[in-house]
């Protein structure tokens, strides 16, 4: 069975407003446990989106106080410790700059009905790692790269039982 965007798509779908700080938009994103959002508009419409990457490369240029450590790690490795990433000691997120100021205006959306392959393909064409889904003009949810990687298992197994 495909699985379409209205199966894989988080509904409660967490946003900001352009107006917000980057102090509050780091704590949001901790406090959800999420690495990207919509930015929407007083109406609700969708005007961007932000991702946790926007927010260390904002940091970074404005304090040069965010190191990044190693990002990428090889299956070699004896030893990996998932808690590397970005540091940020004492790094004061009071930099005069908005969400409005560091979110992306490049909009990726499909409807309820796009196939679990649509939604890759299209994340992979336009390099992005969460679509918005929207249901005519209104935003009714968000599908991450990890929500369609999620459902991999699923088709692998579905074409071993047809394959044997």
């Amino acid at each position: 069975m495909l699985r379409t965007a209205a199966d894989l798509m988080q509904k409660n779908v967490i946003t900001a407003s352009a107006a917000m700080s980057l102090r509050d938009l780091a704590l949001l994103l901790e406090e959800e446990g999420i690495h990207g959002l919509p930015v929407v508009d007083s109406a609700g419409d969708p005007i961007g989106v932000v991702s946790l990457t926007d927010l260390a490369t904002a940091i970074t240029s404005e304090t040069d106080q965010l190191t990044p450590k190693r990002p990428y790690y090889s299956v070699m490795d004896e030893e990996i410790d998932l808690d590397e990433g970005y540091s940020a000691p004492d790094v004061d997120v009071d930099v005069d700059l908005t969400v409005g100021d560091i979110m992306s205006t490049h909009i990726v959306k499909a409807g309820v009905d796009a196939t679990a392959g649509e939604l890759a393909k299209l994340m992979s064409e336009q390099r992005v790692h969460r679509v918005l889904i929207t249901d005519g003009d209104r935003l009714v949810g968000i599908v991450s790269s990890t929500d369609v990687l999620s459902c991999t298992h699923e088709y692998e197994q579905a074409l071993k039982k047809l394959s044997s």
